[in-house]
């Protein structure tokens, strides 16, 4: 079974990992540890079921739960190779 990013469309059984739990994990970590701006460094999301946008939505849940402000100078950038 292979383990990896793609979601959907594989022709064989497939584990996937939390993308947007585990993108929220370290925001969440490092507001607890007072830290007020983050960076997101991950591709450019595609649609809204791919692995950047998974992770571009968790990384975004965690500011917004502990209520603070959307800072688009800390915001989430993508990488373009």
């Amino acid at each position: 079974m292979p383990l990896g990013e793609r979601i959907f469309g594989g022709p064989v059984d497939h584990a996937a990992m939390p993308d947007a739990a585990a993108s929220a994990a370290a925001p969440r970590h490092l507001i607890g540890r007072r830290c007020r701006r983050a960076a997101l460094l991950c591709e450019e999301p595609r649609d809204e079921a791919d692995v950047p946008s998974l992770r571009h939505a968790g990384y975004r849940q965690a500011p917004a739960a502990a209520g603070l402000p959307a800072d688009p100078g800390a915001g989430a950038e993508p990488c373009r190779s």
